[in-house]
């Protein structure tokens, strides 16, 4: 009995032997990562990076501050000056991964850079010569913005309307700050040029949407101060026309949507108002994982049955947790446009989207 189990003992040690000589070795390293000084500044940095011995096809990257991606050119904007430990982790076909973790200093001698306020871009549109529309994109971090339109009024929205009642040349400007004294401004010149100096009588008091039944078809209801004779829509997905003040119209996808309506009376007198519309809808047991332009994170329809669709054309790194805490599934945006769910069970769960500039956060249900 003491010879067999010595033989079975020999035996298996042979087997073990000649498994671990058949492995592939793993020979893929992350040798080393490093600051790209062409494109960084103080507090937005660039990373490179080398590695050897085989080819990455997904990536990790943190930070230091929270902030995590999934991207292969990895960078990051800092609000804080200290020193950042960034750790990357690239992995192989064959599962071969390593990781390497270096700290890199933020030192911005001035506060405003770490605060990155600005103003993205700005227009004005008038359909008339007294009316204009006023209309800014700004950054989230703005806690304060006004338009002032050179004339003595102001508005403190992203989005406004305003009459000019004397001819002239109005310096109109829109000026953003932050929390802490951080500020932008962007110009607009206006001329205003009329034969009658009487403001126009008609005007657009409100455009209000409603959802109808299959979700895809909105109908869209605009009052005015009197009745137009001519009214043009703008629904944001390249179609526009000639429509009554209440009227209906199908988007084929997904989106955040402008829309634009303009009106005009027998004088010649006209008016505009702009307005935003997001269209989240579900297509084949598809919830959809989107950003809303107030920045707060859509999950649409509830409860999540199959998969999420991602709407939107950004990075980033989904992770879904149960309520214990649990991970029970990520991915990488970068790589998949939809997450599948329909292994999860029914339940409660927290999904946490990282994109390179901030962090979402949202419960759902999962039938």
């Amino acid at each position: 009995m003491k010879r067999f189990k010595s033989l079975l003992t020999l035996f298996l040690l042979l087997l073990l032997a000649n498994a671990l000589k058949a492995q592939t070795p793993c020979t893929l390293s992350l040798d080393s990562i490093y600051l790209d000084t062409v494109l960084s500044n103080c507090n937005h940095l660039y990373f490179k990076y080398k590695y050897s011995g085989g080819t990455p096809t997904s990536y990790k990257w943190t930070y230091g501050d929270g902030h995590s991606c999934g991207c292969y050119k990895p960078h990051n904007a800092y609000n804080k000056n200290a020193t950042y430990t960034v750790c990357g982790k690239i992995q192989d076909i064959n599962g071969c991964a390593d990781s390497l973790c270096l700290p890199f200093t933020v030192n911005c001698s001035n506060p405003c850079d770490l605060s990155e306020i600005g103003i993205y871009s700005y227009d004005t549109v008038s359909y008339n010569c007294r009316d204009y529309e006023f209309v800014a994109w700004i950054s989230a971090n703005a806690k304060r913005k006004v338009w002032l339109f050179g004339d003595g009024d102001s508005a403190n929205t992203t989005f406004a309307t305003h009459t000019y009642f004397k001819n002239g040349q109005y310096q109109a400007k829109m000026i953003v700050q932050d929390s802490i004294g951080c500020a932008d401004t962007a110009n607009v010149l206006v001329n205003v040029d009329c034969i009658s100096n009487l403001p126009c009588p008609l005007s657009i008091l409100s455009i209000d949407t409603l959802s109808l039944a299959d979700c895809w078809t909105k109908q869209f209801t605009a009052k005015c101060s009197k009745q137009p004779l001519n009214v043009w829509w703008q629904y944001g997905d390249n179609v526009s026309g000639m429509a009554p003040l209440i009227t209906q119209h199908t988007y084929k996808d997904t989106g955040l949507y402008a829309i634009a309506l303009y009106v005009k009376d027998s004088s010649g007198c006209a008016d505009t108002m702009f307005t935003h519309m997001p269209v989240y809808c579900s297509k084949n047991n598809q919830s959809i994982i989107g950003i809303n332009e107030d920045h707060t994170l859509l999950l649409y329809p509830m409860p999540v049955t199959d998969e999420f669709q991602i709407a939107g054309a950004f990075e980033g790194q989904v992770v879904i947790t149960d309520i214990t805490g649990k991970i029970v599934l990520q991915s990488t945006l970068n790589q998949a446009k939809a997450i599948p769910c329909v292994q999860l069970k029914a339940g409660l769960y927290l999904l946490n989207l990282a994109t390179e500039n901030r962090t979402y956060k949202s419960k759902f249900i999962k039938l």
